[in-house]
């Protein structure tokens, strides 16, 4: 972050929290530590948890149907005040929200078939691709991001590939690794668990494919 602060999801603490590098403390925290719950100040089944322009951080929780806790999206500000919040109870599990500009928002639904979603704060989705056949259908996307150009760069976990999308056409245009075949070697994923554009903060688990850094499953370098 750039105050120095490395921003951390702990899901089993069921808490969000902010560590200061320079003192290796705990800066700011969201949520109580080890008490899940949906209240003000809690969280619940937390995925992920973004630093936004601000101060403030949008955090996802997954959801877990046999706690009656739908997948849900909440901005919380520095104060720890929550700035809005939004349930999708349409969603299995969501996973990796954030914001793609103009008061909206992307999100994956991480099943299989999967689907990447892009909401507004009331939870309409206004743009949705997830096909249910064929060789577009996602297995398990763990993130998704809008590039420059409009298209979303999706890391499709279970099929061992990171694709990209583009929203007019409802097609995958760009796509590397082999659907379904985990490996290490040149042109080959195994688990990719997020990508991003080249350019933002690399830590050493990660590697550059063209313009693009992958993090495979577990860290594991590939």
């Amino acid at each position: 972050m750039p105050n120095g602060h490395v921003a951390i999801t702990d899901p089993g603490n069921q808490k969000v929290i902010q560590v200061d590098q320079s003192t290796g403390r705990v800066a700011w925290q969201y949520g109580h530590t080890g008490v899940p719950g949906t209240l003000p100040g809690y969280v619940a089944t937390t995925n992920d948890a973004v630093p936004l322009a601000g101060g403030g951080v949008m955090i996802t929780e997954a959801g877990h149907a046999a706690w009656n806790l739908p997948p849900t999206v909440l901005e919380v500000d520095r104060q720890g005040l929550v700035v809005w919040k939004v349930s999708l109870p349409q969603f299995c599990y969501a996973s990796d929200a954030m914001p793609v500009g103009g008061g909206r928002y992307v999100v994956t639904n991480w099943v299989r078939p999967g689907s990447i979603n892009v909401f507004n704060r009331r939870g309409k989705i206004t743009w949705s691709y997830g096909p249910r056949s064929g060789p577009g259908v996602l297995n398990h996307p763990s993130s998704a991001e809008r590039l420059p150009n409009g298209n979303y760069l999706v890391s499709d976990d279970y099929n061992d590939r990171v694709v990209v999308i583009d929203p007019h056409t409802n097609r995958i245009v760009w796509q590397y690794g082999v659907t379904g075949v985990p490996g290490t070697g040149p042109g080959h994923l195994m688990g990719p668990t997020d990508a991003k554009a080249a350019g933002e903060l690399l830590p050493p688990y990660v590697r550059a494919v063209g313009n693009l850094v992958v993090t495979p499953a577990g860290g594991r370098n590939i």
